[in-house]
């Protein structure tokens, strides 16, 4: 497929308004298109994953790899700070985070998250979340929105929230939605929705 040197995509919704979308580049100023075959997902997190060894992050690059396997045992392990960096979501609702997550009490720091459902740092969490910090957080989208979980049937405990949530219905500063799960922390922020469903 042919690109012709887009560097950006000015969107249009009835929600957010008008914005811009930016996409990696090549050295062409075409848009990159991440291929498995040609760049095989390489972990350099140390430890194997497990409760007794869990996956180490240390920094962005192993933040992402964290999305690689939804269902193992992760230890963050220093402040992360996301500005100038793409978006990083880990779960989805076809791919639910069932994993677990320490995050030590670090701060992972200045995201902005943009999707229609299910939209958080873990999208859709099934997993145990617990000791993560968040900081200067935006979510923007439709339903199930929050700043640890869009949509949440696993725990979220310990964790210091510090964001803003944009949308319609089913909105929270932990999590737009839990379902059986727990759900604890200390939040700060505001949430605005058009419809229902607006909590804190």
């Amino acid at each position: 497929m042919e690109y012709r040197n887009l560097k950006k995509l000015n969107i249009k919704t009835s929600l957010l308004g008008f914005g811009t979308m930016r996409f990696p580049t090549n050295s062409e100023g075409k848009i990159d298109v991440f291929s498995i075959r040609r760049n095989p997902l390489v972990v350099t997190m140390n430890g194997s994953g497990t409760s007794d060894d869990p996956y180490i992050i240390d920094d962005y690059e192993e933040l992402k790899q964290a999305s690689y396997n939804q269902s193992l045992y992760y230890s963050l392990n220093a402040d992360i700070d996301l500005s100038d960096k793409n978006p990083i979501i880990l779960g989805s609702t076809s791919n639910h985070f069932t994993g677990v997550f320490e995050g030590n009490g670090y701060t992972i720091s200045n995201i902005t998250l943009i999707g229609t459902n299910e939209v958080g740092l873990f999208g859709y969490n099934e997993g145990i979340i617990k000791g993560l910090k968040l900081d200067r957080l935006e979510v923007i989208g439709y339903y199930y929105l929050g700043l640890v979980s869009g949509y949440n049937t696993g725990s979220i405990t310990s964790v210091k929230l510090n964001g803003n949530i944009y949308g319609t219905r089913y909105l929270g500063l932990v999590s737009g939605y839990s379902k059986i799960g727990n759900v604890e922390g200390i939040v700060s922020g505001n949430v605005v929705g058009t419809e229902y469903y607006i909590g804190g």
